[in-house]
């Protein structure tokens, strides 16, 4: 179901490009990944684990945030195994892992990163342990997403979290080594799908409150 830039284009760039003049463009497939990972999650916190009014579950339960929420949760996983990807010498895998560029860079850069690559190896360690990380390359492997999530509970999220912010840390720990700055605020702040909801839920009660004075 992982889908995306092969690792082997990464490695094949090698031939016109090298680690001395590595740029930001490099690590976008990782930070992409992470990014839209972060916009999914924080979104599905905000629509299934913040209490709503009733007018406002009526929107957030109707057949279009049905579907937008499923998509969402696809959106999620996906990304978030293609962040976790594991499989470090297959040449198809997704060139947003995490793990990849960890290992790539120590393999080109010897002594030089293997101060950041313990540490990075220390920071993903406990991810791949846990049920939240085998929860979901299960259910990615299975593309069982839509049905069998539900719902992540309030735990689960905050547990989702943590483990994007230790993506962001690999990332920034690999970047600064090229003194690049990568910065993302987890989760994501932007509140525009709540908002859409709060407002149309205050427009749908006064159209049904008055519309018989409008039809007037």
């Amino acid at each position: 179901m992982v889908t995306a830039w092969p690792w082997k284009v990464c490695c094949d760039m090698e031939k016109k490009f090298s680690l001395e003049n590595v740029s930001a463009t490099f690590f976008e497939p990782m930070s992409s990944s992470l990014s839209f990972c972060n916009k999914a999650l924080s979104e599905l916190n905000l629509i299934e684990n913040v209490i709503h009014t009733d007018g406002e579950n009526d929107i957030l339960n109707n057949h279009t945030f049905a579907f937008y929420k499923l998509s969402v949760k696809y959106c999620f996983n996906n990304e978030y195994c293609k962040i976790f990807a594991n499989k470090i010498h297959d040449e198809s895998a997704n060139s947003a892992s995490i793990i990849h560029i960890n290992n790539y860079l120590h393999q080109k850069l010897g002594n030089e990163f293997e101060s950041a690559f313990i540490i990075n190896i220390q920071l993903l360690s406990s991810i791949a342990e846990s049920s939240f990380f085998k929860n979901q390359l299960l259910l990615n492997q299975k593309n069982e997403v839509g049905c069998t999530i539900n719902q992540l509970n309030y735990k689960e999220v905050q547990t989702g979290f943590q483990h994007l912010n230790t993506a962001a840390k690999v990332i920034k720990n690999c970047m600064s080594h090229f003194d690049l700055d990568y910065n993302l605020a987890i989760p994501n702040i932007n509140t525009s799908t709540i908002n859409f909801v709060m407002d149309h839920s205050v427009f749908k009660k006064f159209y049904l409150d008055n519309h018989l004075r409008a039809l007037d």
